[in-house]
């Protein structure tokens, strides 16, 4: 019966897990919905933790399962096929421990795929976006980080050095590049 005690301390731990990996994947949500990357990496590393948590806790419970079955003279790693070998008080204390951590699991679940399909539709209307950029300036490259810089090899070593350039510098830069190639911009 000390296995059952301690089953019953681990449902809970990881129904509690369970319940904080959910307020995380809702902390992720509304990052993705308001496109605040850091928010996004900081729940990511928070949810790994959880993840990770979990794993170990599933593991104990599974350990106690096995012990307790043995005691009873079954070999399972399973609560439900546990449960028929146990007394009704028993049964009934860990089956509502069962229940709150499949609620639990039920409610993170549902998170991760609406924040997987959220995920997927973000990247999906950032591609359309390049896209639909590279159709409308020729020239174009998107880049890891995503600025907007000429391609002439002058214009950008006057920006690199920090250097101002105004608009006499500007025209005289276009002046003395041949026809046909103008400075376009790219994206990088």
């Amino acid at each position: 019966m000390e296995q059952v005690d301690a089953l019953l301390g681990v449902l809970e731990e990881e129904t509690r897990a369970c319940e904080a990996l959910a307020r995380v994947l809702g902390a992720e949500q509304a990052a993705l919905i308001t496109l605040r990357p850091q928010a996004i990496l900081s729940a990511l590393a928070e949810r790994r933790g959880l993840e990770r948590e979990l794993v170990r806790l599933a593991a104990r419970r599974q350990e106690l399962v096995r012990e307790a079955a043995a005691g009873s003279g079954a070999a399972t790693a399973y609560v439900t096929a546990l449960l028929p070998r146990l007394p009704a008080a028993r049964r009934a204390c860990l089956g509502a421990g069962l229940g709150a951590l499949r609620r639990a699991l039920l409610v993170a679940r549902g998170l991760e795929r609406q924040n997987a399909r959220l995920a997927a539709l973000c990247l999906d209307a950032v591609s359309e976006c390049l896209r639909a950029l590279g159709t409308r300036v020729p020239g174009v490259r998107y880049g890891a980080d995503a600025t907007l810089t000429p391609t002439s090899t002058r214009r950008a070593t006057h920006a690199r050095s920090g250097q101002q350039t105004d608009a006499r510098r500007d025209r005289a830069t276009r002046e003395d590049e041949p026809a046909g190639s103008a400075a376009r911009p790219t994206l990088r």
